[in-house]
């Protein structure tokens, strides 16, 4: 469903990353792929895309293949629209991510992530990211709150370890988390209501919030009707600043995570710049 907050948020998160570089992991029927390609070739960039499953329908032959064993689909909103130009600009890698991202040395603005929805998966993702990373990055991740945040979900079980395998850790929330913990990263927030992010920053574990109000990242508003600021700012900050509140910037922080929400579906977002992320949804 990721492909429902493309122009609301993708779009837009492409724009400021000033992106020439965009990794994809997970492609399944093609419809936020479809959209990816139809900006790149309008904006300079380049899509890679990995996926081991084969595909059918009128799609070019080099992209058919599966890896190894996997099983064939159609990918709907793709078929019939992979023009010349969008070859020239789109590279696919038929094979696991785990095995992709080892070996691939290239730096990548903008890392969308919808395959395999499970802990280990996305943990090791994550990892095995970070060599390349941009100097500005953000990475997108599907399935942060509801059912599969924190239940795994296989493509194929053959491929996690046995010890990860239905475990006590499960979800991409579990394997987000433990990638923040271990890379000097913090939750601002949650663009939902306050509610959510006064809890975000009570997990920051400061005794007195108000003191720690500086820097130069900023929680936004969203609209009245799914981003209430209004009980945060009285009863936490007692301000006129409404639009333009500035949240702690600690030094050691190196990835703040933050999700992105509509009323139906929600986006996780990790990035070493938040400011950039911002200025387009203030």
């Amino acid at each position: 469903m990721m492909h429902k907050l493309f122009s609301n948020y993708i779009e837009k998160i492409l724009k400021s990353y000033n992106c020439k570089n965009i990794l994809e992991i997970g492609v399944y029927e093609g419809a936020t792929t479809i959209e990816i390609l139809k900006w790149c070739s309008k904006n300079n960039s380049n899509l890679t895309s990995v996926e081991p499953m084969g595909w059918s329908g009128n799609i070019p032959e080099k992209y058919k293949a599966a890896h190894n064993d996997y099983g064939c689909i159609n990918p709907r909103f793709l078929s019939g629209r992979i023009n010349k130009k969008f070859q020239n600009l789109w590279t696919v890698k038929k094979e696991l991510s785990l095995n992709y991202l080892k070996k691939e040395k290239k730096k990548f603005e903008v890392v969308i992530i919808d395959g395999d929805h499970n802990y280990f998966t996305v943990k090791n993702e994550l990892e095995s990211l970070k060599k390349n990373l941009a100097d500005n990055y953000c990475i997108i991740l599907n399935d942060v709150y509801g059912k599969w945040s924190r239940k795994d979900q296989y493509c194929d079980i053959r491929n996690i370890p046995s010890e990860f395998q239905n475990s006590k850790k499960q979800g991409v929330m579990s394997a987000i988390e433990e990638f923040l913990d271990a890379n000097h990263g913090i939750k601002v927030g949650s663009l939902t209501t306050a509610d959510l992010i006064i809890n975000e920053i009570k997990y920051m574990r400061y005794k007195n919030i108000l003191d720690k109000i500086k820097g130069c990242l900023r929680i936004f508003r969203m609209g009245s009707d799914n981003f209430m600021l209004d009980t945060f700012y009285d009863k936490y900050l007692n301000t006129d600043l409404k639009d333009n509140v500035q949240i702690l910037k600690n030094k050691k922080t190196k990835n703040f995570f933050l999700i992105l929400t509509n009323k139906d579906y929600g986006l996780g977002i990790i990035t070493n710049k938040l400011e950039i992320i911002t200025k387009d949804f203030v």
